[in-house]
């Protein structure tokens, strides 16, 4: 389907990402988004799916952004 946009959150407001696939959804992309608040979860989420993007919040609780995209970068170096 044109415009379909897979994106993985690392973000901890559900709220937050209804914002972000309301916005892209504006602009006529049709995203399907999954989010993960925690490095277990984004570790899993990495090795199941094929994700066109990975977007990170910068303020996290209990989870550092910075680790985040150490993790990122080692489990999908592409």
């Amino acid at each position: 389907m044109p415009g379909r946009l897979r994106i993985l959150a690392v973000e901890d407001s559900e709220d937050d990402l209804l914002l972000m696939r309301r916005s892209l959804e504006r602009d006529g992309l049709s995203p399907e988004m999954e989010r993960v608040d925690c490095e277990e979860d984004l570790l899993a989420k990495l090795k199941e799916g094929d994700w066109d993007v990975v977007i990170t919040d910068y303020s996290l609780p209990g989870f550092s952004v910075l680790e985040a995209v150490r993790i990122i970068r080692r489990e999908v170096p592409d």
